[in-house]
């Protein structure tokens, strides 16, 4: 930015009497007028930043101890040429980061074009007005951020610091376990694993049975298949990982639930009487996690703090043949289910 002089020192007065000068601006962008010091024939300023050619008028008053006189200077102000802002975005591995959006706020406010990254993580933001800007960088998968470029007339400023390095967006995965009683589980086990069955990412509940898991970035999100929740002495659960929002707060809270059965062994007339005892076996994840013998034709089974998720019940006579029945627990609450099995029907 330029800077303007304007100089009344060759003033004089006839008589030799002291002089004293008052400098103002009559009209224009603003402009601050400053006198070096001891020297208040003389004033200076920074010609403005004009978008479109403007006219500053600054007038001075000269006296003495019986007369003044006025003078006026006029000064045009045209728009100075653009030059370009270049620069690279990259992440914390030094990886170029395609397709971020990248634009510069002058110090005045002034917005300029918005573009994008390429494959590479260079850019150019073309045109970028004369003066200091701040350089903005957003991308969805990691968190904004800002440089800073000084822009010169006609020449390309390079960002500091160069290049751009992002971090990525990561938030959590959070939640409490409790037991089917609403008690909390301190010490379980929470993990999350991939698709190879690799756990990535983990912890465990505290005293109040919340658990908290940061560092969920995007490709924590996109390689995550599955949630297992592990506390002592119960069954763990395992669930496939619903659905989760890059950098926020993701909450999945476990309540395991309880189930009464109700099995009636119906017999078929005209068919022998089924013989005891009958195995209940309750299936989570293809695995058996409960069992009971009933020796009744109608017995009611009580199972405690199961995970609420889909189970299977299978119903197998002595001598006979096996029955599954699918039951879906909810959470918080006592789920009951009436199952009856006919032996002799196929």
């Amino acid at each position: 930015m330029a800077s303007v002089r304007l100089d009344a020192s060759a003033s004089s007065d006839p008589d030799g009497d002291a002089l004293t000068f008052r400098w103002r601006q009559v009209s224009g962008p603003t402009v601050n007028l400053t006198s070096p010091p001891g020297q208040p024939a003389e004033v200076t300023f920074t010609a403005p930043l004009v978008a479109t050619s403007a006219r500053i008028v600054v007038e001075v008053t000269v006296r003495d101890a019986r007369a003044s006189a006025t003078a006026l200077s006029t000064i045009d102000v045209v728009p100075a040429s653009p030059g370009l802002i270049g620069g690279r975005v990259v992440d914390e591995n030094n990886n170029p980061v395609r397709g971020a959006t990248v634009f510069a706020v002058r110090e005045d406010g002034v917005t300029s074009n918005t573009t994008t990254t390429d494959d590479n993580g260079n850019f150019v933001v073309n045109p970028a007005r004369i003066g200091r800007h701040t350089v903005h960088v957003e991308d969805q998968l990691h968190e904004a951020t800002t440089a800073t470029a000084t822009v010169s007339s006609g020449m390309l400023s390079i960002t500091e610091p160069d290049p751009i390095r992002l971090t990525v967006l990561a938030g959590t995965l959070q939640g409490v376990v409790r037991s089917s009683a609403g008690v909390p589980l301190a010490g379980a086990r929470v993990q999350v694993f991939d698709g190879g069955g690799n756990a990535i990412r983990s912890a465990t509940t505290a005293p109040d049975g919340s658990y908290r898991i940061p560092g969920m970035s995007a490709r924590v999100i996109r390689d995550a298949q599955l949630i297992r929740v592990s506390p002592d002495d119960l069954i763990p659960w395992l669930e496939a990982l619903p659905p989760l929002t890059i950098g926020a707060d993701n909450r999945l809270d476990f309540l395991y639930a309880d189930l009464h059965l109700t099995l009636t062994i119906k017999r078929v007339k005209g068919q022998p009487r089924p013989r005891f005892p009958v195995d209940v076996d309750l299936v989570y994840s293809g695995e058996v996690v409960a069992s009971a013998e009933v020796n009744r034709s109608t017995s009611r089974l009580r199972f405690q703090n199961l995970p609420a998720s889909l189970f299977l019940v299978r119903v197998t006579p002595k001598g006979g043949p096996t029955r599954q029945f699918e039951i879906r627990l909810m959470p918080g609450r006592v789920n009951s289910a009436r199952v009856t099995y006919t032996p002799g029907l196929r």
